[in-house]
């Protein structure tokens, strides 16, 4: 059972999100667990709480390290470019890139096993530049409409897995679109949607389950599945998922 105040949050959320028409899943609650405990993070996870968001790289370090949940960690302090590297290693997010060194940095040292990190970007607006758009003052000039493509919106469609593709292609798509519309498959008529997942080495026919571990062949090496939810279901790490799913080694789960 939530707690009082998580379950007032939550209710906030849904209230907010039918005000603005919003959907509820579009949101994301990311507890702040800097200076708590591990069994404070732990009882909050239980209640639900997935995402968890930390500012002390050092202290973090120790927490990601010690909790086997799958959480999805967020860096939200400042970066020093000298901690970037083990940042880049450990957090599923960042929240305030404010440079193109510490970008660069990220980026560089995040591990391809763990697919795009993804990122937040802040912008300064104690810019004078950025100062005069909101004053209204600044003298825009037009873009050249020849060299400009437009950003079409992102149907759900488009996270389709297709397990004929590389298993880095594929992490790079869950990493993509996830939370939304996050990529998925389709078994048994029922949509899967995996919102957590590594780059394993084994292989195997694209789209059969290699292993009791929820490990999926690909082109090239295999997904291994570490976080997935069913339609209309709770989201769930994959040992809970494989308790009571009909996908077992052996399964073809090509659009079937």
């Amino acid at each position: 059972m939530k707690s009082e105040i998580i379950q007032k949050i939550i209710l906030d959320i849904e209230a907010n999100c039918n005000l603005s028409k919003r959907s509820v899943e579009d949101v994301v609650l990311i507890g702040a667990s800097k200076s708590q405990t591990i069994k404070k993070i732990i009882e909050a996870y239980e209640e639900g709480i997935k995402n968890f968001g930390e500012n002390y790289l050092q202290e973090a370090e120790e927490k990601i390290t010690r909790l086997d949940q799958d959480i999805i960690w967020h860096f939200i302090g400042s970066i020093q470019s000298r901690k970037a590297k083990k940042i880049a290693e450990i957090f599923d997010w960042v929240h305030t890139i404010d440079s193109f060194k510490v970008a660069d940095k990220l980026n560089s040292a995040r591990p391809k096993s763990k697919g795009v990190l993804n990122a937040c970007v802040q912008i300064n607006i104690d810019d004078e530049e950025i100062e005069d758009i909101i004053d209204g003052k600044a003298n825009f000039l037009e873009q050249d409409h020849k060299k400009a493509s437009y950003a079409y919106k992102i149907e759900k469609a488009e996270g389709e897995i297709n397990w004929n593709n590389r298993a880095d292609h594929i992490l790079g798509l869950v990493n993509g679109l996830f939370p939304i519309p996050g990529a998925w498959f389709i078994y048994k008529g029922e949509r899967h949607k995996i919102l957590k997942a590594e780059v394993g080495n084994a292989s195997g026919e694209p789209g059969i389950v290699l292993s009791e571990n929820l490990e999926i062949g690909c082109k090239e090496k295999s997904i291994k599945i570490i976080e997935i939810q069913r339609e209309g279901k709770k989201v769930q790490k994959s040992g809970e998922f494989l308790l009571g799913s009909r996908i077992i080694k052996g399964t073809n789960l090509n659009n079937v």
